[in-house]
């Protein structure tokens, strides 16, 4: 891997840039229910007020606060991480057919 230019000696790999599925998940949902909370307030808000402007702005505003909370990999979005398996060599890389034989010792 190669280091980055923001951490000297830390790889892409390590910084926490991405959620893991479970966080994905999760903040998908977490985004569609904020979203559904605010079109309901930004609805009942332009209802009373008989002002389409005022629902608008506030859907956007609890879509932008929707986004402030579910686009970064926060923490919470990071708690179980994916145990990787390890790299595989050249020699396991190649096709069955490549591999170089096994030598048996007649014995």
């Amino acid at each position: 891997a190669h280091a980055s230019f923001i951490m000297p000696g830390k790889s892409g790999a390590d910084l926490p840039i991405a959620m893991d599925f479970a966080g994905q998940k999760a903040a998908y949902q977490t985004m569609q229910a904020l979203l559904a909370v605010a079109a309901a307030v930004g609805w009942v808000l332009g209802y009373y007020h008989q002002d389409f402007w005022i629902s608008f702005q506030a859907f956007v505003a609890g879509a932008v606060f929707a986004a402030l909370v579910t686009i970064p990999a926060w923490p919470w979005w990071r708690r179980h991480p994916v145990a990787w398996l390890p790299a595989l060599s050249l020699a396991q890389r190649a096709p069955v057919a490549l591999r170089p034989k096994e030598h048996v010792n007649p014995a």
